[in-house]
């Protein structure tokens, strides 16, 4: 079957949510084995530490895939060990009009597990590190029972990252090769231990120091960003790393004092918070300070100049609603913050209830941090994700202080 004839066939089916050039190599695929017997199954689920549950509808699963969704598995197989990732969505992905199993792309991923494990054996990675990356195939598993009440799946994009071998998880935090999206600069002082950062966009501020987005109805705009180079000084909105808003004048500053050290499009690893168990400052340290030896042995090719994060709990208006001990506020100070230009200010509502659609006047508040949210919106404020820099000379201060 040609690329075109396989695209056509199982657009027919409703099975690809992609462009044709998916297809690409098509014949190349066929020679890749799909296994649904339960015993395979078990080993895999096993290995995962599925529990009995998970592993009982996961084999219901295996029994029921039809030879065109098997055909249409080995393909994705063989695209994820080629590691092609970038601008594909998951073939198998089911669909709200179509009648896929939402356990589909986890017996999926059940195809790679061996092949992963013996990628990272060849990195030199060891077994503790392979099983806590893949640890968030059953947090996931489980956020979606906890969501729709059945066993499914809906983060086949995001663990592409683990199975190809892009993230890993190392000790408590999920460290991520990736780039600075920003565009900030980031500086660092020549003789002592400050970081200035300082955005070359062209961009509008509110009055409440971030930018000016689609959540930002009703808050005044005040001012242009500023960018001006003039010799070796350069004169730039500037962000507090304390608080990640924009200062409210622009600030001199000469590169006879502070040199650049992270710029759009750098590397850096991206740090994920895994959804399981209390984030402690000691532990979130801890896994910083292995990274950047991890990358360098196991990953030489990737040079990271610094970890990078985005997140709604980087948002410093924490400290004005949870006491200085909680663990979010402890994680947070960690930072050198700056807003980040497309956070759309909801991305928080699924993880603290579960679910997109809040009604702010409405919503449980159990929790602590459900109340330090709801108050703060019902107060006019935004609730954004910010984003993070942490230097890697930087880690071993904060870890003694």
């Amino acid at each position: 079957m040609s690329t075109t004839s396989a695209y056509e066939h199982f657009s027919r089916l409703n099975l690809v949510p992609a462009e044709e050039s998916y297809f690409t190599d098509w014949s190349a695929s066929e020679s890749e084995e799909i296994h649904l017997d339960d015993a395979f199954i078990a080993r895999q689920a096993d290995y995962l530490a599925l529990p009995q549950a998970m592993l009982t509808a996961c084999q219901k699963t295996a029994q029921n895939i039809s030879a065109d969704v098997q055909r249409i598995m080995a393909h994705s197989i063989y695209r994820m060990k080629q590691r092609e990732l970038d601008n594909y969505l998951f073939p198998t992905s089911p669909k709200e009009d179509n009648d896929l199993d939402p356990l589909l792309n986890v017996i999926l991923y059940m195809q790679l597990v061996e092949h992963l494990r013996a990628q990272h054996e060849k990195m030199g990675i060891t077994e503790d590190i392979t099983r806590d990356t893949l640890s968030d195939l059953f947090i996931w598993i489980d956020d979606y029972y906890q969501k729709e009440g059945v066993y499914g799946f809906a983060q086949a994009g995001w663990l592409k990252n683990h199975f190809c071998a892009k993230l890993f998880r190392i000790g408590r935090l999920q460290f991520e090769k990736s780039k600075v999206w920003d565009f900030i600069r980031v500086y660092k002082h020549k003789s002592e231990p400050n970081v200035l950062i300082a955005t070359t966009e062209d961009q509008q501020f509110c009055t409440d120091g971030l930018y000016a987005t689609a959540n930002s109805n009703g808050i005044h705009r005040s001012s242009q960003t500023t960018w001006v180079e003039e010799g070796d000084v350069i004169t730039a909105t500037c962000f507090d790393p304390s608080t990640g808003l924009a200062e409210e004048a622009p600030r001199a500053f000469s590169l006879d004092e502070y040199e650049l050290v992270v710029q759009q499009n750098d590397p850096v690893l991206s740090v994920h918070i895994a959804a399981s168990g209390p984030m402690k400052r000691d532990d979130c340290l801890e896994s910083m300070a292995r990274a950047f030896p991890f990358y360098e042995k196991h990953v030489p090719e990737f040079k990271p100049k610094a970890l990078w994060c985005s997140s709604w709990l980087l948002n410093a208006h924490f400290r004005e609603y949870l006491k200085p001990d909680a663990n979010i506020v402890q994680f947070m100070e960690l930072w050198n913050k700056f807003p980040r230009t497309k956070s759309n200010g909801h991305a928080f509502f699924d993880r603290v209830w579960g679910r997109e659609d809040v009604d702010i006047e409405t919503a449980e508040q159990k929790s602590s941090l459900q109340k330090a949210i709801i108050q703060h919106l019902k107060n006019g404020g935004r609730w954004n994700d910010m984003g993070g820099i942490i230097l890697p000379e930087h880690i071993p201060a904060l870890q003694s202080s």
